[in-house]
């Protein structure tokens, strides 16, 4: 007899079984009630089931209705039969997993279960989207976009959350999603995000390993949480929402100026020093106004007001502190906008930093809208750089966080929509787009780079989809005053959103809080990011007022800690205006919908906690500046770079906007330690000589001619096109319209045309050589920020490579973290080391520094076996840790996930390492809470004995 044929014997034989039992014929119609519908308990479902056991490898999960409620003796009973129990669903009915060997026959199972049911694909997935019923899922929040859909994407690519069976691995689930090519990422919740094809979600849900399939988030979460979890800030801030008061990063001591049409309100109780008194508005113009009221929260509103009630006395309806800000104690100067060359804005610049101290500034507003590199984007580049401000006298160097536009769907002018639709063309400043949470995507409005003469923009994005903060209006008034700057797309006309003073009793609302979305609300997001970043420089020991960061350092930074975003299939698509549908899409590496990613503030933070930064200069054309830094642990996935200069303004108006308006290139090459030599992302550009022949990157020589040829151009140009009246368009225009195949992901090569360039290229222990040189030198000397340069004294952790050598400890140890951190499983970390010294720094009470021993020890250049080659024989390798200068709990594991013992003396912990090939880890955790990104000395050491 076949196993198989034994197999359904078997089954068979439970079937009669079962229906033999005494009171079956009673039982025949228990039901339970799904969601996908009445399930009927019967012997018929039972045989079902113990054949889908018998057939399947590792068994199946299924529901079991017992005779009685279950004591602790029936499930160990059921457990030695091979059924486990998951979960109750109502008095007597619960989940299992059967194994495959499980006796279901047995009388420990028949005693107590009366029938089992096998789950069908429908079983496990939400009826509408089981259904295909996807019209419900549109979204009814007074504040989206309309027709928007927050299930069904343009393409038909479904974004759903998916859970699992408890009892599966995450190797188990990753391998089931490559399989069916889907996308996901967990979540806190232990969930996945998951972006699928309609077939994909069927073959998903006929997976045994898969508990639920629903519908993604809703996108109407109006408040700042969502803003804060994206940016990473809770890993360098903790925020007591009862009392206001920050520990870790707030802000504090750095003044951010927030340019705009009018000043910010500053009397709005957001902006004081605490408790709703005193005030962090340093300097302020005298016309108030809503948007810059609005953005000045984004940025360091401290969310006093959010539980109370306005002047007027309507309730604001938050929980306490709901509201705040990015860097919510930070000083704040308000000014009116740069957008007229030589005017006497400039002067307030001028006079907020030598007299105010600002050290950072916000503009949430257009320059353009025709992709002109005109006079006000070559004022703002020598703002930024440090160079004259119109009236003779230089402007001290800072940096200017820009909005990119919301111009993607609808142009202020001409016809620039979609791709070439930025809001400005400028060069130093960082250029923000907005980034929709709920939708995991960039927002339709937000405007699509590249600048006409090709670089890439936006720099990054940031949330700034249905995000509140601080409200200021007059009655009556037409609060989108401003919108022509940087027009937010608000909820419905008419509607308390978007015109909240319109049945106002009195003349000023104040106090309150309201929604608006656009990239006027993600830069003033980023622009608090950087403040928290300043104030880490001032704590690694930089004077902000005598020897400021050069701004390329600040853009540097940002663009080096973003998160790059890719998506395997278009999120939406655009126009325009000339072509057809263009798809959006992030890919791998810099891009002109995302840039180079979604910012981070914890891992911006790291990069100056790290000091894995340079600030140098380039003094001539073919100058080269050389830096080397050792890997000693491996394998390092990725090596990341960061080039960033803030280039002189270009003063060429009179030539085509499609020409580089790059002054000064510099460029930057990263040699491994087996010579091989690793370029730039390079997007959109061949490089020919001046006869039109591609040059190799090698054949590009400093201080020659290069021609830059790109694919992707830029739609006629309003300002000529059809100029004549006939629609035909005249000498000087552009006219190249974009096809869906121009939109390519981005390659390596030398880059000719942006003043930030990265290096993203697998590791390999040993020494790097990273070479920074003048290709042409206009204007010298020329300032450079070098940001991803890491200092000899860091341990690394991989946690990526951690879960993919060591499953089993990872899924053990590590598992949780990710969940609650998912970008600490995306990134590398590193923990500095002095001469016997970590310094360690935590996230909160539940955070862990995971130090693999073989890394350290090459770190410390111990001579000693330690990290998976000890000798069986011999002396024996100690580890001692300690003592701690808080409450920390260190736990020493082999690579199986078993403790190794140490024992504690005097507040020091010594360990002796086991023999065998087996790596350590040392699992380091807090006792009780600290000061989030606090760095704590633990002195380590290694010695033998006998």
């Amino acid at each position: 007899m076949s196993g198989l044929a034994a197999r359904r014997l078997g089954a068979l034989a439970l079937g009669f079984l079962i229906g033999s039992w005494p009171g079956a014929a009673a039982a025949q119609n228990a039901e339970i009630a799904l969601r996908s519908g009445v399930r009927t308990f019967s012997p018929s479902t039972s045989q079902d089931f113990a054949e889908q056991v018998a057939a399947a490898p590792t068994g199946r999960h299924g529901l079991v209705s017992f005779r009685h409620l279950l004591t602790p003796l029936d499930r160990r009973r059921l457990t030695a039969a091979g059924v486990t129990i998951l979960n109750r669903l109502t008095p007597t009915v619960y989940r299992i997993h059967a194994a495959r060997t499980a006796a279901l026959a047995d009388t420990a199972v028949t005693a107590r279960a009366r029938f089992f049911v096998p789950l069908r694909p429908e079983d496990r997935v939400d009826p509408p989207i089981w259904r295909a019923e996807f019209r419900r899922f549109a979204s009814r929040s007074p504040f989206g976009p309309t027709g928007s859909n927050y299930v069904l994407d343009p393409d038909s690519a479904l974004r759903l959350v998916v859970r699992f069976e408890s009892d599966v691995s995450l190797a188990q689930t990753r391998t089931l999603f490559q399989s069916l090519a889907i996308t996901a990422s967990p979540t806190r919740a232990g969930s996945w995000r998951a972006i699928m094809s309609r077939g994909a979600l069927i073959a998903l849900a006929a997976n045994d390993l898969v508990r639920w399939i629903e519908a993604g988030p809703a996108p109407a979460s109006s408040d700042m949480e969502s803003v804060r979890a994206a940016l990473g800030v809770a890993g360098v801030q903790t925020f007591d929402v009862g009392t206001g008061a920050v520990t870790g990063l707030s802000g504090q001591g750095v003044q951010v100026g927030v340019f705009d049409t009018t000043g910010f309100h500053g009397g709005h109780p957001d902006f004081t020093l605490g408790g709703g008194t005193g005030s962090r508005v340093l300097a302020n113009v005298a016309t108030v106004g809503s948007h810059s009221t609005f953005v000045a929260g984004v940025i360091a509103g401290n969310g006093y007001q959010s539980a109370l009630v306005d002047n007027w006395g309507v309730a604001n309806g938050g929980t306490p502190h709901q509201w705040h800000g990015i860097a919510p104690l930070a000083d704040l100067l308000g000014a009116q906008w740069l957008r007229d060359p030589g005017a006497v804005n400039t002067v307030t610049l001028r006079d907020h930093i030598a007299t105010h101290k600002l050290d950072l500034s916000n503009h949430s507003y257009w320059i353009t809208t025709d992709g002109e590199y005109g006079d006000i984007n070559r004022l703002h580049d020598g703002l930024i750089r440090g160079d004259d401000g119109g009236d003779g006298s230089p402007i001290p160097a800072r940096l200017h966080v820009h909005s990119a536009g919301n111009f993607a769907k609808q142009p202020l002018s001409g016809n620039q929509r979609g791709f070439f639709s930025l809001g400005s063309q400028l060069k130093n400043a960082l250029l923000v787009g907005n980034y929709f949470v709920a939708a995991d995507r960039i927002a339709t409005s937000s405007s699509l780079g590249p600048t006409h003469d090709g670089r890439i923009k936006p720099d990054v994005v940031a949330p700034g989809t249905y995000v509140t903060s601080a409200g200021y209006c007059v009655k009556n008034a037409d609060t989108s005053d401003d919108a022509v700057l940087d027009p937010p797309y608000y909820p419905a006309p008419g509607s308390p959103e978007t015109q909240p003073c319109r049945n106002s009793p009195t003349g000023v609302r104040s106090g309150f809080y309201w929604v608006q979305t656009g990239t006027s609300v993600a830069s003033g997001a980023v622009t608090g990011v950087l403040a928290l970043v300043l104030q880490e420089l001032v704590a690694a020991g930089t004077d902000l007022d005598l020897t400021p960061p050069f701004p390329s350092l600040l853009r540097g930074i940002a663009i080096h800690s973003a998160r790059d975003l890719k998506s395997d299939l278009p999120w939406f698509v655009t126009t325009d205006g000339t072509t057809g549908s263009l798809p959006v899409q992030a890919f791998e590496g810099p891009d002109f919908v995302s840039g180079f990613g979604l910012a981070d503030a914890a891992v911006a933070v790291d990069v100056v906690r790290t000091g894995a930064y340079r600030q140098d200069v380039i003094d001539a054309t073919c100058q080269v500046r050389s830096y080397t830094m050792k890997l000693s642990a491996g394998p390092l996935d990725p090596v990341k770079l960061t080039l960033a200069w803030d280039d002189p303004a270009s003063d060429v108006p009179e030539l085509s906007l499609t020409q580089p308006r790059l002054i000064n290139d510099l460029d930057l090459v990263v040699i491994d330690p087996l010579g091989a030599k690793h370029y730039p992302w390079l997007l959109d550009q061949q490089i020919t000589d001046d006869t039109g022949a591609p040059l190799a990157d090698d054949a590009q020589t400093c201080g020659t001619p290069v021609t830059v040829v790109r694919r992707l151009n830029p739609t006629p140009d309003p300002y000529y096109a059809g100029a004549d009246g006939t629609g035909a368009d005249l000498p000087g225009s552009v006219d190249d319209p974009i096809a869906p195949a121009d939109l390519q992901p981005a390659g390596r090569g030398k880059d000719h045309l942006n003043n930030v360039e990265q290096v993203v290229t697998a590791g390999i222990p040993g020494t790097w050589t990273i070479q920074v040189s003048g290709f042409l030198v206009d204007q010298a000397p020329q300032p450079f920020a070098l940001v991803g340069l890491l200092p000899g004294n860091l341990v690394p952790f991989l946690p990526f490579k951690f879960c993919q050598r060591f499953p089993f400890i990872c899924e053990m140890r590590f598992l949780a973290l990710c969940v609650r951190y998912p970008i600490l499983c995306k990134r590398p970390h590193f923990i500095p080391i002095r001469p016997g010294v970590l310094a360690l720094s935590f996230r909160d009470r539940l955070d862990v520094n995971v130090i693999e021993l073989a890394a350290l020890c090459a770190a410390l250049d111990v001579p000693l076996p330690c990290g998976g080659s000890r000798a069986a024989t011999g002396p024996t390798t100690v580890l001692e840790l300690g003592p701690f200068p808080v409450p920390l709990r260190p736990t020493l594991f082999d690579e199986r996930g078993r403790v190794v013992p140490g024992d504690l003396t005097a507040g020091r912990w010594r360990w002796r390492l086991p023999a065998g090939p087996d790596a350590l880890f040392l699992f380091i955790s807090p006792e009780r809470e600290i000061r989030p990104g606090a760095s704590y000395p633990v002195p380590v050491g290694f010695s033998r004995v006998p």
